[in-house]
């Protein structure tokens, strides 16, 4: 993520990313960098039911504040069991607009496929058909 820096836009939207190595030993790893900033990364600790993510933005996007890096992971309870259910409600929940347009670009469900090692993931884009 240092290679990738901020978004090119006029804001320096924060760019966010996840990994999953899905071994044995699995490490849930989800990652933030801002404008002028060095990369914060969080290490997931994953339980049955709930969400843990970062938002791109909070408050007024006329002048949106960056997510605080000092503090923790929002943590959200819900009890989709498909990878589906858990990417349409991270969307829907994102609903945002700014200037009368919806702002929201995508967000990934996934689900740990249980003795397998493997995860069902599913993608809602608003740039995909």
């Amino acid at each position: 993520m240092e290679g990738a820096k901020a978004e090119p836009d006029s804001m320096h939207t924060p760019r966010i990313a996840a990994v999953f190595n899905g071994n044995m030993n699995p490490i849930y790893l989800i990652g933030i960098i801002e404008h002028r900033l060095p990369v914060k990364v969080f290490q997931i600790e994953p339980k049955a039911g709930t969400m843990a993510g970062i938002s791109t933005y909070k408050g007024d996007l006329d002048n949106p504040e960056p997510f605080p890096l000092s503090s923790e992971l929002p943590r959200l309870e819900f009890k989709g069991r498909i990878a589906a259910e858990i990417a349409r409600h991270l969307f829907d929940i994102s609903c945002a607009t700014h200037k009368g347009d919806d702002i929201r670009v995508c967000s990934v469900g996934g689900v740990l496929v249980e003795g397998k090692c493997t995860w069902d993931s599913v993608i809602v884009n608003v740039h995909q058909n």
